[in-house]
Protein backbone atom coordinates (compact mmCIF):
# COMPACT_ATOMS: atom_id res chain seq x y z
CA UNK A 1 0.00 0.00 0.00
CA UNK A 2 1.01 3.60 -0.68
CA UNK A 3 4.15 2.60 -2.62
CA UNK A 4 3.08 4.30 -5.86
CA UNK A 5 1.89 7.42 -4.08
CA UNK A 6 5.04 7.74 -1.97
CA UNK A 7 7.25 7.19 -5.00
CA UNK A 8 5.37 9.81 -7.00
CA UNK A 9 5.58 12.21 -4.05
CA UNK A 10 9.35 11.63 -3.92
CA UNK A 11 9.70 12.33 -7.64
CA UNK A 12 7.53 15.45 -7.31
CA UNK A 13 9.63 16.84 -4.44
CA UNK A 14 12.89 16.15 -6.29
CA UNK A 15 11.51 17.90 -9.39
CA UNK A 16 10.57 20.97 -7.35
CA UNK A 17 13.99 21.04 -5.67
CA UNK A 18 15.69 20.68 -9.06
CA UNK A 19 14.36 24.08 -10.11
CA UNK A 20 16.57 25.69 -7.44
CA UNK A 21 19.45 23.26 -6.98
CA UNK A 22 21.16 20.30 -8.61
CA UNK A 23 19.92 16.84 -7.72
CA UNK A 24 22.80 14.36 -7.53
CA UNK A 25 23.02 11.54 -10.04
CA UNK A 26 23.23 9.15 -7.11
CA UNK A 27 19.75 10.21 -5.93
CA UNK A 28 18.36 9.85 -9.44
CA UNK A 29 19.96 6.40 -9.75
CA UNK A 30 18.26 5.26 -6.53
CA UNK A 31 14.87 6.36 -7.87
CA UNK A 32 15.51 4.62 -11.21
CA UNK A 33 16.53 1.40 -9.42
CA UNK A 34 13.37 1.46 -7.27
CA UNK A 35 11.18 1.99 -10.36
CA UNK A 36 13.00 -0.84 -12.15
CA UNK A 37 12.43 -3.19 -9.21
CA UNK A 38 8.72 -2.35 -9.18
CA UNK A 39 8.48 -3.15 -12.90
CA UNK A 40 10.49 -6.36 -12.72
CA UNK A 41 8.71 -7.90 -9.74
CA UNK A 42 5.15 -6.70 -10.39
CA UNK A 43 2.13 -8.95 -10.55
CA UNK A 44 -1.31 -8.00 -11.82
CA UNK A 45 -0.30 -4.36 -12.16
CA UNK A 46 -1.71 -2.42 -15.10
CA UNK A 47 -5.07 -2.76 -16.85
CA UNK A 48 -3.68 -5.07 -19.55
CA UNK A 49 -1.58 -7.32 -17.30
CA UNK A 50 -3.79 -10.39 -17.45
CA UNK A 51 -4.57 -9.88 -21.12
CA UNK A 52 -0.85 -10.13 -21.80
CA UNK A 53 -0.62 -12.96 -19.29
CA UNK A 54 -3.26 -14.86 -21.23
CA UNK A 55 -1.50 -14.32 -24.57
CA UNK A 56 1.84 -15.47 -23.18
CA UNK A 57 0.63 -18.40 -21.09
CA UNK A 58 -1.11 -20.02 -24.08
CA UNK A 59 2.35 -21.23 -25.05
CA UNK A 60 1.88 -20.87 -28.82
CA UNK A 61 4.08 -22.71 -31.30
CA UNK A 62 6.64 -21.19 -33.64
CA UNK A 63 4.18 -21.74 -36.49
CA UNK A 64 1.47 -19.90 -34.55
CA UNK A 65 3.81 -16.97 -34.01
CA UNK A 66 4.02 -16.38 -37.75
CA UNK A 67 0.30 -16.95 -38.31
CA UNK A 68 -1.79 -13.91 -37.49
CA UNK A 69 -5.17 -15.01 -36.22
CA UNK A 70 -7.74 -13.55 -33.87
CA UNK A 71 -6.24 -15.56 -31.02
CA UNK A 72 -2.66 -14.50 -31.76
CA UNK A 73 -2.92 -10.84 -30.79
CA UNK A 74 0.17 -8.67 -31.19
CA UNK A 75 2.77 -8.27 -33.90
CA UNK A 76 5.07 -11.11 -34.86
CA UNK A 77 8.10 -10.11 -32.75
CA UNK A 78 6.03 -10.12 -29.57
CA UNK A 79 4.56 -13.52 -30.45
CA UNK A 80 8.11 -14.80 -30.99
CA UNK A 81 9.04 -13.54 -27.53
CA UNK A 82 6.13 -15.50 -26.11
CA UNK A 83 7.49 -18.63 -27.85
CA UNK A 84 11.03 -17.91 -26.65
CA UNK A 85 9.91 -17.66 -23.02
CA UNK A 86 7.72 -20.78 -23.32
CA UNK A 87 4.66 -19.17 -21.79
CA UNK A 88 6.43 -17.86 -18.68
CA UNK A 89 4.87 -14.45 -18.13
CA UNK A 90 6.91 -13.37 -15.11
CA UNK A 91 10.36 -13.73 -16.70
CA UNK A 92 9.21 -12.15 -19.99
CA UNK A 93 7.65 -9.10 -18.33
CA UNK A 94 10.67 -8.81 -16.05
CA UNK A 95 12.98 -8.82 -19.08
CA UNK A 96 10.85 -6.20 -20.82
CA UNK A 97 10.80 -4.07 -17.67
CA UNK A 98 14.60 -4.25 -17.42
CA UNK A 99 14.92 -3.29 -21.07
CA UNK A 100 12.51 -0.37 -20.75
CA UNK A 101 14.33 1.07 -17.76
CA UNK A 102 17.78 0.47 -19.29
CA UNK A 103 16.66 2.54 -22.29
CA UNK A 104 15.18 5.16 -19.97
CA UNK A 105 18.39 5.37 -17.93
CA UNK A 106 20.41 5.75 -21.13
CA UNK A 107 18.10 8.58 -22.18
CA UNK A 108 18.37 10.28 -18.78
CA UNK A 109 22.17 10.23 -18.61
CA UNK A 110 22.77 10.93 -22.29
CA UNK A 111 20.22 13.62 -23.08
CA UNK A 112 18.74 15.15 -19.92
CA UNK A 113 20.20 18.02 -17.93
CA UNK A 114 17.47 18.11 -15.28
CA UNK A 115 16.86 14.40 -14.71
CA UNK A 116 14.57 14.97 -11.72
CA UNK A 117 12.10 17.04 -13.71
CA UNK A 118 12.26 14.54 -16.55
CA UNK A 119 11.29 11.78 -14.11
CA UNK A 120 8.27 13.85 -13.05
CA UNK A 121 7.09 14.10 -16.67
CA UNK A 122 7.85 10.40 -17.18
CA UNK A 123 6.05 9.00 -14.15
CA UNK A 124 2.26 9.44 -14.56
CA UNK A 125 1.77 8.22 -18.14
CA UNK A 126 4.89 6.77 -19.77
CA UNK A 127 5.71 4.69 -16.70
CA UNK A 128 2.32 4.00 -15.16
CA UNK A 129 0.38 3.42 -18.39
CA UNK A 130 2.83 2.29 -21.05
CA UNK A 131 5.59 0.53 -19.11
CA UNK A 132 3.22 -1.13 -16.64
CA UNK A 133 0.22 -1.83 -18.86
CA UNK A 134 0.45 -1.13 -22.62
CA UNK A 135 3.65 -3.15 -22.66
CA UNK A 136 4.31 -3.43 -26.39
CA UNK A 137 4.02 0.28 -26.98
CA UNK A 138 6.10 0.83 -23.85
CA UNK A 139 8.95 -0.94 -25.65
CA UNK A 140 8.50 1.42 -28.62
CA UNK A 141 8.61 4.52 -26.40
CA UNK A 142 11.59 3.28 -24.39
CA UNK A 143 13.60 2.51 -27.54
CA UNK A 144 12.78 5.85 -29.11
CA UNK A 145 13.94 7.62 -25.95
CA UNK A 146 17.06 5.54 -25.46
CA UNK A 147 18.22 5.13 -29.05
CA UNK A 148 15.93 6.94 -31.49
CA UNK A 149 16.60 10.49 -30.28
CA UNK A 150 20.36 9.95 -30.59
CA UNK A 151 19.98 8.58 -34.12
CA UNK A 152 17.85 11.56 -35.16
CA UNK A 153 20.34 13.99 -33.63
CA UNK A 154 23.10 12.34 -35.66
CA UNK A 155 20.84 12.20 -38.73
CA UNK A 156 21.62 8.50 -39.00
CA UNK A 157 18.47 8.02 -41.02
CA UNK A 158 19.10 4.49 -42.30
CA UNK A 159 19.65 3.13 -38.81
CA UNK A 160 16.73 5.16 -37.52
CA UNK A 161 14.36 3.76 -40.14
CA UNK A 162 15.57 0.22 -39.48
CA UNK A 163 14.88 0.82 -35.79
CA UNK A 164 11.32 1.97 -36.56
CA UNK A 165 10.64 -1.02 -38.81
CA UNK A 166 12.00 -3.40 -36.17
CA UNK A 167 9.83 -1.77 -33.50
CA UNK A 168 6.80 -2.05 -35.78
CA UNK A 169 7.13 -5.82 -35.38
CA UNK A 170 6.51 -5.24 -31.66
CA UNK A 171 3.78 -2.62 -32.14
CA UNK A 172 2.71 -1.15 -35.47
CA UNK A 173 2.33 2.34 -33.98
CA UNK A 174 6.13 2.68 -34.36
CA UNK A 175 5.54 3.34 -38.06
CA UNK A 176 4.37 6.88 -37.25
CA UNK A 177 7.93 7.68 -36.11
CA UNK A 178 9.02 7.27 -39.73
CA UNK A 179 7.55 10.75 -40.31
CA UNK A 180 10.36 12.47 -38.40
CA UNK A 181 13.03 12.38 -41.17
CA UNK A 182 10.56 13.93 -43.61
CA UNK A 183 9.70 16.81 -41.28
CA UNK A 184 13.03 18.38 -42.21
CA UNK A 185 11.30 19.54 -45.40
CA UNK A 186 8.45 21.20 -43.49
CA UNK A 187 8.70 24.52 -41.66
CA UNK A 188 7.29 25.05 -38.19
CA UNK A 189 5.23 27.98 -39.50
CA UNK A 190 3.61 25.74 -42.11
CA UNK A 191 2.70 23.19 -39.44
CA UNK A 192 1.17 25.90 -37.25
CA UNK A 193 -0.59 27.93 -39.95
CA UNK A 194 -1.71 25.17 -42.32
CA UNK A 195 -1.55 21.61 -41.00
CA UNK A 196 -2.77 22.26 -37.45
CA UNK A 197 -6.02 24.03 -38.50
CA UNK A 198 -6.58 21.44 -41.24
CA UNK A 199 -6.12 18.60 -38.76
CA UNK A 200 -8.73 20.11 -36.44
CA UNK A 201 -11.16 20.51 -39.34
CA UNK A 202 -10.50 16.93 -40.47
CA UNK A 203 -11.04 15.62 -36.95
CA UNK A 204 -14.42 17.33 -36.78
CA UNK A 205 -15.31 16.03 -40.25
CA UNK A 206 -14.61 12.37 -39.52
CA UNK A 207 -16.56 12.58 -36.28
CA UNK A 208 -19.72 12.75 -38.40
CA UNK A 209 -21.25 9.22 -38.70
CA UNK A 210 -21.84 9.58 -42.46
CA UNK A 211 -18.15 10.31 -43.02
CA UNK A 212 -17.18 7.19 -41.05
CA UNK A 213 -19.17 5.06 -43.47
CA UNK A 214 -17.05 6.33 -46.35
CA UNK A 215 -13.84 5.76 -44.40
CA UNK A 216 -14.80 2.14 -43.76
CA UNK A 217 -14.99 1.60 -47.53
CA UNK A 218 -11.29 2.46 -48.02
CA UNK A 219 -9.21 -0.72 -48.54
CA UNK A 220 -6.94 -1.68 -45.60
CA UNK A 221 -7.47 1.67 -43.82
CA UNK A 222 -11.20 1.04 -43.55
CA UNK A 223 -10.65 -2.37 -41.97
CA UNK A 224 -8.28 -0.90 -39.40
CA UNK A 225 -10.64 1.97 -38.55
CA UNK A 226 -13.48 -0.51 -38.16
CA UNK A 227 -11.67 -2.11 -35.23
CA UNK A 228 -11.91 1.13 -33.24
CA UNK A 229 -15.35 2.63 -32.65
CA UNK A 230 -15.63 6.40 -32.80
CA UNK A 231 -16.53 8.06 -29.53
CA UNK A 232 -17.11 11.42 -27.95
CA UNK A 233 -14.08 13.50 -27.07
CA UNK A 234 -14.00 15.07 -23.63
CA UNK A 235 -13.83 18.86 -23.51
CA UNK A 236 -11.24 18.55 -20.74
CA UNK A 237 -8.99 16.43 -22.96
CA UNK A 238 -9.15 18.89 -25.84
CA UNK A 239 -8.63 21.86 -23.51
CA UNK A 240 -5.59 20.16 -21.98
CA UNK A 241 -4.05 19.54 -25.41
CA UNK A 242 -4.68 23.12 -26.59
CA UNK A 243 -3.47 24.83 -23.40
CA UNK A 244 -0.34 22.67 -23.29
CA UNK A 245 0.39 23.32 -26.96
CA UNK A 246 -0.06 27.10 -26.64
CA UNK A 247 2.15 27.23 -23.55
CA UNK A 248 4.83 25.06 -25.15
CA UNK A 249 4.92 27.17 -28.30
CA UNK A 250 5.15 30.43 -26.32
CA UNK A 251 7.89 28.90 -24.21
CA UNK A 252 9.71 27.65 -27.29
CA UNK A 253 9.71 31.01 -29.08
CA UNK A 254 10.84 32.71 -25.89
CA UNK A 255 13.64 30.13 -25.53
CA UNK A 256 14.58 30.55 -29.18
CA UNK A 257 14.92 34.30 -28.70
CA UNK A 258 16.93 33.79 -25.51
CA UNK A 259 19.49 31.48 -27.13
CA UNK A 260 19.49 33.60 -30.29
CA UNK A 261 18.61 30.64 -32.48
CA UNK A 262 18.62 32.05 -36.00
CA UNK A 263 18.76 28.84 -38.00
CA UNK A 264 15.89 26.52 -38.88
CA UNK A 265 13.69 25.32 -36.05
CA UNK A 266 15.06 22.07 -34.56
CA UNK A 267 13.51 18.72 -35.44
CA UNK A 268 12.14 18.04 -31.98
CA UNK A 269 9.72 20.97 -31.92
CA UNK A 270 8.45 20.10 -35.40
CA UNK A 271 8.03 16.44 -34.42
CA UNK A 272 6.23 17.44 -31.22
CA UNK A 273 3.85 19.66 -33.17
CA UNK A 274 3.32 16.86 -35.70
CA UNK A 275 2.12 14.68 -32.81
CA UNK A 276 -0.40 17.35 -31.87
CA UNK A 277 -1.57 17.56 -35.48
CA UNK A 278 -2.08 13.79 -35.61
CA UNK A 279 -4.02 13.87 -32.36
CA UNK A 280 -6.50 16.47 -33.57
CA UNK A 281 -6.89 14.71 -36.93
CA UNK A 282 -7.71 11.40 -35.23
CA UNK A 283 -9.51 12.67 -32.12
CA UNK A 284 -12.87 10.94 -32.80
CA UNK A 285 -10.89 7.68 -32.51
CA UNK A 286 -9.42 8.49 -29.12
CA UNK A 287 -7.56 5.21 -28.61
CA UNK A 288 -5.71 5.56 -31.93
CA UNK A 289 -5.17 9.30 -31.40
CA UNK A 290 -3.66 8.78 -27.96
CA UNK A 291 -1.41 5.92 -29.09
CA UNK A 292 -0.04 8.03 -31.94
CA UNK A 293 0.20 11.23 -29.90
CA UNK A 294 2.26 9.71 -27.07
CA UNK A 295 5.01 8.72 -29.54
CA UNK A 296 5.76 12.42 -30.01
CA UNK A 297 4.61 13.72 -26.63
CA UNK A 298 7.50 11.83 -24.99
CA UNK A 299 9.76 14.52 -26.47
CA UNK A 300 8.47 16.76 -23.65
CA UNK A 301 10.59 14.64 -21.32
CA UNK A 302 13.64 15.92 -23.17
CA UNK A 303 13.11 19.50 -24.25
CA UNK A 304 10.91 20.92 -21.45
CA UNK A 305 13.37 20.29 -18.57
CA UNK A 306 16.30 21.41 -20.75
CA UNK A 307 14.57 24.67 -21.69
CA UNK A 308 13.71 25.30 -18.04
CA UNK A 309 17.41 25.98 -17.45
CA UNK A 310 16.99 29.46 -18.93
CA UNK A 311 15.48 32.17 -16.76
CA UNK A 312 13.09 33.49 -19.40
CA UNK A 313 9.69 35.01 -18.66
CA UNK A 314 7.76 31.77 -19.16
CA UNK A 315 9.99 29.54 -17.03
CA UNK A 316 8.04 29.72 -13.78
CA UNK A 317 4.67 29.47 -15.53
CA UNK A 318 5.74 26.36 -17.44
CA UNK A 319 7.28 24.75 -14.35
CA UNK A 320 4.19 25.34 -12.20
CA UNK A 321 1.88 24.24 -15.02
CA UNK A 322 3.64 20.91 -15.55
CA UNK A 323 3.91 20.22 -11.82
CA UNK A 324 0.16 20.72 -11.46
CA UNK A 325 -0.64 18.89 -14.70
CA UNK A 326 1.44 15.82 -13.84
CA UNK A 327 -0.23 15.58 -10.45
CA UNK A 328 -3.68 15.77 -12.03
CA UNK A 329 -2.66 13.21 -14.67
CA UNK A 330 -1.28 10.88 -12.00
CA UNK A 331 -4.53 11.05 -10.02
CA UNK A 332 -6.65 10.64 -13.17
CA UNK A 333 -4.62 7.72 -14.49
CA UNK A 334 -4.58 5.79 -11.22
CA UNK A 335 -8.32 6.34 -10.77
CA UNK A 336 -8.84 4.93 -14.27
CA UNK A 337 -6.74 1.85 -13.41
CA UNK A 338 -8.86 1.34 -10.29
CA UNK A 339 -12.11 1.62 -12.26
CA UNK A 340 -11.05 -0.50 -15.24
CA UNK A 341 -9.64 -3.31 -13.09
CA UNK A 342 -12.66 -3.33 -10.77
CA UNK A 343 -10.83 -2.48 -7.54
CA UNK A 344 -12.84 -2.24 -4.33
CA UNK A 345 -14.45 1.04 -3.28
CA UNK A 346 -11.89 1.55 -0.51
CA UNK A 347 -9.01 1.83 -3.02
CA UNK A 348 -8.05 5.30 -4.24
CA UNK A 349 -5.13 7.10 -5.87
CA UNK A 350 -3.29 7.33 -2.55
CA UNK A 351 -3.56 3.74 -1.29
CA UNK A 352 -3.51 2.08 -4.75
CA UNK A 353 -1.58 -1.09 -3.85
CA UNK A 354 1.56 -2.55 -5.37
CA UNK A 355 1.52 -6.34 -5.70
CA UNK A 356 4.65 -8.35 -6.43
CA UNK A 357 5.29 -11.90 -7.62
CA UNK A 358 6.09 -12.72 -3.99
CA UNK A 359 2.55 -11.99 -2.73
CA UNK A 360 0.35 -12.72 -5.74
CA UNK A 361 -2.75 -13.78 -3.84
CA UNK A 362 -2.92 -10.43 -2.03
CA UNK A 363 -4.12 -8.88 -5.28
CA UNK A 364 -7.60 -10.36 -4.85
CA UNK A 365 -8.02 -8.63 -1.50
CA UNK A 366 -8.19 -5.35 -3.40
CA UNK A 367 -9.89 -6.06 -6.71
CA UNK A 368 -12.51 -8.21 -8.42
CA UNK A 369 -11.82 -11.06 -10.86
CA UNK A 370 -10.25 -10.39 -14.24
CA UNK A 371 -11.89 -11.74 -17.40
CA UNK A 372 -8.59 -13.26 -18.56
CA UNK A 373 -7.49 -14.65 -15.21
CA UNK A 374 -9.82 -17.65 -15.42
CA UNK A 375 -7.91 -18.94 -18.46
CA UNK A 376 -4.54 -19.15 -16.73
CA UNK A 377 -5.41 -20.56 -13.34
Amino acid sequence: MYIYFLLYLTVLILALLSLKRDISDFTIAIVVIVITALLVFRYGQGTDYFAYNYLIERNISLHDAFTETTDNHGEVAFRLLAVLFHGRTGPLLAAIGLYDMAMTARFLWKNCVNKAFTLLLFFPTVLMTYYFSAIRQGVVLATFLGVGITLVEKKAWKRYMLMCLALAMIHSVALVLLAIPFLEKVTLKTELAVFLPLSMAFGILISVPATRQYLLMIPVIGRYIGLYPAGSVGIGTIANRIITLVLIMLFYYSWKEEVELQKEDPWWIKAYLFGQIMFFALMPYMLIATRVYICFKVLELWFVPNMLLLNNRYRQIVAVYFVMLMTLVYVGNVNSYIYEANYKASINCINYPYISVFNKEDLWEYRGPDQYYQYIR
